[in-house]
């Protein structure tokens, strides 16, 4: 065989085994897709829904924690000069709900009087509470006096395959105009004519990340995107990339482009809270601006589509610089493609970045012991639950907070100082050992039910996962001497709380052995 013909037959096999290699790959990636699709991209969650809250004649509380209580349920605050809607609520400043003038006890003067009107997102029955001097004086129903409303249950957390997780499916038209349209222009505004990949946005990165010296960015589409939240780490390679491609050309063969868009938008990252991680759009706007997904404008909608991006460096915090700037770019992209007129451009520009970030995170000791019992029952938690506890979240938030506080104090006044000088640790100089932070924990519970309101399990669960609330075992100390009194009277009628017993030695025969 000549040296030419040589050459020419190992290029042949060069080709062949590419040709298989290639195919192969197209093959194992298709059937991963196709598994994926039979069992579906959104898992079953487990959802954990609060205790039902009694609300009282007579109770103290104020209008603004009435309209928290109002605003975990999602109800959306609305102007008293709106017309009232189911899933609104209404803050008055004066009596609003057909009572009489209230008067402070001992005085001829009217104090200070507040209201707070509702409708039922699901029903539309209208309700009414009065206040007075941060005390509720009036409960009206239907328009009728009543001595007790009660407060429906709501979802304060969420798991899915054993992770923690905020999420909310939502059908495309569900979604508003302005959230579609920025998303597109900040993300891929060739979404709906490419077939998967655009190589114009990969020849772009390509010269980025060539002329950094490194991989900055992957000019991905919407499909490869959604490709890489199924499948795929966050962590970057080419070969990563290469798969991504490859499997969002097939994708775009199985799938239109609406049922691509709609998983891409439920299940795109879009943020953190506590340990709890925020999927899609629908969760995204009742985490941040405690909205449903429909009652979004232009403004939270081109803020959310900014976050998209890089939920870490965007995120919303006391200085939104770079979330403003973000968000002021979509807006521009979609003025200049005359999706929004100059009037909403500059009023959306002119806005500022008003999000609710600081609600607490969801209890993840409370739900931690809540997810071992349902394992110790065997309960079917990957077919999807729904569990509904005893928590009061107010209680929850308050037995947090003075942990916290109280290990804050301890950690200042009583906690035990380093041992100060020089030491060595594994033949190297230690100038101090610091000893571990305090831990504590505390539960509340309703003495007359049993009911458990609150718990919180040590100091940070991101730190420590150790449940000192059920998994600490410690000595009962005092708590045994009832026990012990109650015993003596049981066994001896003659005791009574009032008797005198000599404290002096005896012999007990107990199962024939002498004590």
């Amino acid at each position: 065989m000549t040296k030419k013909n040589s050459l020419l037959v190992f290029f042949l096999l060069l080709i062949l085994i590419g040709g298989f290699t290639v195919s192969w790959l197209f093959l194992h990636l298709n059937q991963k897709i196709n598994n994926s699709l039979e069992t579906g991209w959104h898992r079953p969650l487990v959802e954990y829904y609060t205790a039902p809250e009694k609300i009282l004649l007579g109770m103290a509380l104020s209008p603004r924690e009435w309209e928290k209580k109002l605003q975990q349920r999602y109800y959306i605050p609305l102007s008293p000069t709106d017309p009232p809607r189911p899933g609104y609520f209404v803050y008055h400043k004066y009596p609003s709900c057909g009572e009489k003038k209230w008067k402070i006890q001992g005085s001829n003067q009217a104090s200070t009087e507040h209201s707070l009107s509702w409708q039922d997102e699901n029903t539309g029955a209208p309700f009414c509470v009065g206040f007075q001097n941060n005390k509720i004086v009036s409960l009206h129903k239907n328009h009728k006096e009543v001595k007790l409303i009660s407060l429906k249950p709501f979802v304060f957390a969420q798991y899915e395959n054993g992770e923690p997780i905020l999420k909310q499916f939502k059908p495309l038209n569900e979604f508003p105009f302005y959230c579609l349209q920025s998303v597109l222009t900040a993300e891929d505004h060739q979404f709906i004519t490419h077939e998967g990949i655009s190589l114009k946005s990969i020849i772009r990165a390509i010269g980025r990340n060539l002329k950094a010296g490194r991989l900055l960015e992957g000019g991905s589409t919407i499909t490869q995107q959604l490709i890489k939240n199924i499948f795929f780490s966050q962590k970057k390679s080419f070969w990563r990339k290469f798969q991504e491609q490859i499997m969002a050309l097939l994708l775009e063969t199985k799938l239109s482009k609406d049922e691509i868009l709609t998983a891409y938008l439920n299940i795109v990252y879009m943020g953190q809270s506590g340990l709890f991680r925020i999927h899609g759009f629908s969760a995204a706007a009742r985490y941040y601006f405690d909205k449903p997904l429909p009652h979004l404008d232009l403004n939270e909608c081109a803020i959310l589509a900014g976050l998209i991006k890089s939920p870490g460096r965007y995120k919303p915090s006391t200085d939104n610089k770079f979330l403003l700037q973000r968000r002021n770019h979509i807006l521009n992209k979609l003025y200049a493609k005359q999706i929004i007129s100059k009037e909403e451009l500059n009023i959306s520009q002119s806005q500022a970045i008003r999000v609710n970030i600081q609600k607490p995170a969801p209890p993840i000791y409370f739900t931690d012991t809540v997810y071992k019992k349902i394992k110790e029952l065997n309960l079917p938690w990957k077919k999807g639950l729904k569990v509904f506890t005893t928590l009061y979240p107010d209680f929850q938030e308050k037995a947090s907070q003075s942990l916290k506080e109280g290990l804050k104090w301890l950690d200042k006044k009583q906690a035990p100082k380093g041992v100060k000088g020089v030491h060595f640790q594994e033949n190297k100089p230690v100038k101090e050992i610091k000893p571990p932070p305090l831990q504590a924990t505390l539960v509340n519970v309703d003495v007359a039910t049993g009911a458990v309101r609150a718990i919180v399990g040590g100091r940070d669960f991101k730190t420590s996962q150790f449940n000192r609330a059920i998994q600490a075992k410690r000595q009962i100390g005092s708590l045994m001497k009832p026990a012990v009194v109650l015993s003596a009277l049981i066994e001896n009628p003659d005791l009574n709380p009032l008797s005198i017993v000599e404290d002096r030695k005896f012999i007990h025969n107990y199962q024939g052995s002498r004590t």
